[in-house]
């Protein structure tokens, strides 16, 4: 749990200067990270021992360990994510981080659209249609992907075997029969894909 998370669980049982100690330290910016523990207190009007008292109740950690991580947390909630939707951050409204999620999604659905290869999809389906067998293989991250669409085809009763060992499927390939067809799933620098390689005996 973060700094921020953990002020704002004990709030209910902070004290009056407690709470001043802590409104202090979540608005402070930049500045917080040039000042000493004994600085902090005097801008704050408590003393010093109060401060590190404060610090080790609500972060377990020196001042300066304490300063470390509140700013690191502050860099993160500021970080910007760009969306077709607008900017949005971590400390940003729920409902403009629900808006740029839906942007952003239709903008993706937008792009498929109109970089699909009509052809080429009529090509795969014919693959996949007459195929004996499918194999499909995705390494990493790209085996969530490619087990997706193996459970889609195997809804059409499709006979699919999902693999995610690429050293797996070339061995496979070295005795795969004339109507196999083999779907790898690779990334590319503008998302995922999946090329379809049909096998000739």
């Amino acid at each position: 749990m973060g700094i921020r998370a953990e002020i704002s669980k004990r709030d209910a049982t902070f004290t009056e200067t407690e709470r001043k100690i802590a409104s202090f330290f979540l608005n402070c910016g930049d500045e917080l990270g040039q000042m000493s523990s004994a600085e902090a207190a005097r801008h704050i009007g408590v003393s010093q021992s109060t401060v590190i008292k404060f610090v080790q109740k609500v972060a377990s950690c020196g001042f300066v360990e304490f300063k470390m991580k509140l700013y690191e947390e502050r860099m993160r909630l500021n970080r910007q994510v760009k969306s077709p939707g607008g900017d949005v951050t971590l400390a940003s409204p729920i409902n403009d981080v629900i808006g740029a999620i839906y942007q952003e999604t239709i903008a993706s659905l937008r792009q498929t659209y109109e970089n699909l290869d009509q052809n080429a999809v009529l090509q795969a389906i014919d693959l996949l249609e007459h195929a004996e067998r499918i194999f499909i293989c995705g390494k990493g991250a790209s085996f969530f992907p490619a087990q997706d669409l193996a459970s889609k085809l195997m809804k059409f009763g499709l006979t699919v075997i999902c693999i995610e060992d690429l050293e797996t499927m070339e061995l496979g390939a070295r005795v795969a029969r004339s109507a196999d067809v083999y779907l790898f799933q690779f990334e590319q620098a503008r998302g995922d894909g999946f090329a379809c390689r049909h096998c000739y005996g």
